[in-house]
């Protein structure tokens, strides 16, 4: 038999680069694989929308039941009560008037003659300044004597009318009714000064009067809100009365100061203002599209007044003011992601100009190359941006 010695095994490496092919084409398919599963977990888009903000207010009546019932919808409810308050004040007076000086005085009558002058009531005294007195009772001036006599100036007369001065002690008056002969000898002096100067007074006039009034109630009513207010409450005084007003002093009257009285009834509510706020709230929200909804309230710009009142069923009807702001409401159909899947840019930018409570749209593909909104709606955002 031959030997075997020197036989050499052949080598076969086919299969080898066949393994290698196999392992590295798996491979491959993972890679792709995987590069697919980041791409798709990865790929998203990203809308912001800034919605207008509209400014919403609220003007309306709303009827005020006992806070003693059940709460009723589109009521509030509220303390009623009822006060009479009276209150008395003094004043000082502004009117003016100007008044002539209706004088009276007394001047001394001179006789430097030998014989005896009798006067009658109302002889004329006239000064150098032509200002007229008229002697007040008959008197007889004694031969180198002298006789007091009272007089008192003739309001008549022109003079008077436009008199503005002051006669000094010791004038020289004449007396017209005698001869210019007997005038030499028989005169009067005044004894004391005689003020013609116009004077200003002051009086009570009619505004005097109808301004004490007004503040009168004024201070009564703020009284009263006052004393019927606490804490976070709201009170409407829904009708005040003047049972009664009077004065001391007449309008005309001369009078530095005044005194006034005056007696008010008044009828109202306390409701807290929490109540007034949420039903005005709610109202606001009520009278709004459906389309957007509240966001921010005014609470300072409540204002509540009122609008009606009857004493005798104590119904209260109140006008109620509110103010906040509105904006699109976040579940509306607008945000149906469904609706966006396959968009382009183009595409989003038309399907929101539709809407006219945006403001604004910015959209966002990640990453930069894609351009089409993916399948998968957990990667589609829609964010609400408010200014």
């Amino acid at each position: 038999m031959p030997s075997k010695k020197n036989l050499k095994p052949v080598s076969r490496s086919y299969p080898s680069v066949f393994y290698k092919r196999v392992v590295g084409s798996f491979i491959s398919i993972a890679l792709l694989l995987i590069v697919l599963i980041l791409y798709f977990s990865i790929i998203s888009v990203k809308i912001l929308i800034t919605s207008k903000v509209y400014e919403e207010k609220l003007d309306t009546l709303v009827e005020v039941i006992s806070i003693d019932t059940s709460p009723v919808p589109d009521k509030v409810r509220g303390k009623f009560f009822e006060v009479i308050m009276e209150e008395t004040a003094q004043k000082n007076a502004t009117g003016k008037t100007i008044e002539k000086q209706k004088l009276r005085t007394t001047m001394t009558l001179f006789n430097e003659s030998g014989s005896a002058q009798p006067l009658v009531r109302t002889t004329r005294l006239l000064s150098p300044e032509q200002l007229l007195f008229r002697t007040d009772q008959s008197v007889t001036v004694p031969a180198h004597g002298q006789a007091l006599v009272p007089v008192y100036v003739d309001e008549n007369s022109d003079e008077y009318s436009s008199a503005d001065t002051t006669v000094v002690v010791q004038t020289k008056f004449s007396i017209p009714g005698l001869s210019e002969e007997r005038q030499r000898t028989v005169y009067a002096r005044n004894e004391e000064e005689i003020d013609f100067r116009p004077k200003e007074l002051t009086v009570v006039s009619e505004q005097d009067i109808d301004s004490a009034k007004s503040e009168l109630e004024d201070r009564l009513i703020k009284k009263i809100l006052s004393e019927q207010h606490v804490s976070s409450v709201q009170t409407v005084l829904t009708k005040t009365e003047v049972q009664a007003f009077s004065s001391d002093k007449k309008v005309g009257e001369i009078s530095n100061t005044f005194a006034t009285t005056l007696k008010l009834h008044a009828w109202g509510a306390i409701v807290d203002q929490e109540e007034f706020l949420k039903h005005g709230s709610a109202l606001l929200a009520k009278s709004l599209p459906k389309t957007r909804e509240v966001t921010r309230i005014d609470e300072k710009s409540l204002q509540v007044e009122s609008e009606k009142f009857d004493p005798v069923t104590h119904t209260i009807t109140l006008r109620l003011q509110i103010a906040g702001v509105s904006k699109v409401r976040l579940d509306d159909t607008l945000f149906d992601k469904s609706q966006l899947v396959g968009m382009n840019k183009k595409d989003l930018i038309d399907f929101y100009a539709k809407y006219d409570d945006l403001e604004r749209v910015v959209i966002r593909f990640f990453p930069f190359w894609i351009h089409r909104v993916p399948q998968q709606l957990d990667h589609i955002d829609v964010i609400i941006q408010q200014d």
